[in-house]
């Protein structure tokens, strides 16, 4: 396929053929039971059940407006819940946390995890061994708000769903710190709850355990993230429906009996997600030609090599660090998915 003279890279020649239909859209959605809903404006569903859908301050509902608009007009109400960022009740200023309590309960109640204090650029802390457990909790409570909100899990089995989540946790959560100390102009590392990793950690009093953990995430975020950031200028929109694809851009060999289900609840919602970038970008970018956006594409997608990388030194790093409970950091929750989960995987 060619345009303007030149080869279209293979992997954004659908942006040619996505089509425009925002009906046949919603036929993708996890509320195509709810078809009605979408289809007229009047009616609006409000979502009463589920942790934290009901508590982000908005309805969940749609409008006769662009139905992607909708989309990641809630995805972005979900990422500043999750953030912190909004008045009482929402946000609980009494702090606490805690790494010994079940997986199951983690995942459908993150404030057990830890209290959901604003990420913010206040850097009142510089991390070390006494507060990582705190800077734990904080960053996977972050992350279990983020995907209690994510309206597609709901149509998975708990089984898988709780498989995917832990899965994917170390790739989000090094997505969520490098969009932070991107977006907060951070010279180090930006972690959740005013905790802080500098650049000069080399010449720090830092613990050397720490030092070798987060040191190597800061090379790769610093050297080779951050950078494509830059290039960008990439903003908070393409970060929460990016996130979204790194989410459901797992490998499903992990699924257990219900497998055949989730491959396709996961393959619907990539293909959703997807869409909904494609079509931010013709609408943030109205001057560039399809072309253009099918490279700023390449170049989005290019960082999940990096959170790959990222990944694995993560988890190994966190495996290690729960295992000789370093920081205090061995409970029954940092166990179950950095030392049980790389066993069983």
């Amino acid at each position: 396929m060619m345009e303007n003279g030149r080869d279209l890279p293979e992997s954004i020649i659908h942006l040619q053929t996505t089509s425009t239909s925002m009906e046949d859209d919603c036929q993708l959605t996890p509320f195509n039971h709810y078809s009605q809903h979408l289809k007229n404006p009047d009616n609006i569903y409000r979502e009463e059940k589920y942790f934290p859908t009901a508590l982000y301050g908005s309805h969940l509902g749609w409008s006769h407006n662009s139905y992607s608009n909708n989309l990641l007009n809630l995805m972005l109400n979900l990422e500043k819940y999750c953030n912190g960022t909004m008045t009482y009740p929402f946000y609980d200023p009494r702090p606490k946390h805690s790494i010994n309590v079940s997986l199951k309960d983690a995942i459908r109640s993150p404030q057990i995890i830890c209290t959901r204090t604003p990420y913010d650029n206040s850097r009142d802390q510089v991390l070390n061994l006494k507060n990582l457990t705190l800077m734990w909790c904080r960053m996977v409570s972050h992350y279990f708000d983020w995907t209690a909100g994510i309206p597609d899990l709901l149509r998975m089995a708990e089984e898988d769903r709780i498989s995917l989540c832990v899965h994917q946790l170390c790739k989000v959560i090094c997505f969520t710190l490098s969009f932070a100390t991107y977006e907060h102009n951070c010279d180090g590392l930006l972690f959740a709850g005013g905790i802080y990793f500098p650049p000069n950690f080399h010449k720090s009093n830092i613990q050397p355990e720490i030092q070798n953990y987060v040191g190597r995430l800061y090379e790769v975020i610093r050297k080779k993230v951050i950078p494509i950031f830059q290039d960008l200028q990439f903003t908070f929109e393409e970060y929460v429906l990016v996130k979204l694809l790194l989410f459901f851009g797992a490998d499903t060999a992990f699924l257990g009996e219900d497998q055949h289900n989730s491959r396709g609840v996961i393959g619907e919602a990539t293909k959703k997600y997807r869409h909904a970038l494609i079509e931010h970008q013709k609408s943030r970018y109205p001057y560039m030609s399809t072309y253009e956006i099918g490279l700023r594409l390449v170049r989005m997608y290019s960082i999940f090599s990096f959170m790959e990388i990222l990944h694995e030194l993560d988890q190994s790093s966190l495996a290690e660090l729960v295992v000789l409970n370093k920081g205090n950091l061995q409970g029954e929750l940092t166990f179950d998915i950095h030392v049980r989960t790389t066993r069983n995987h």
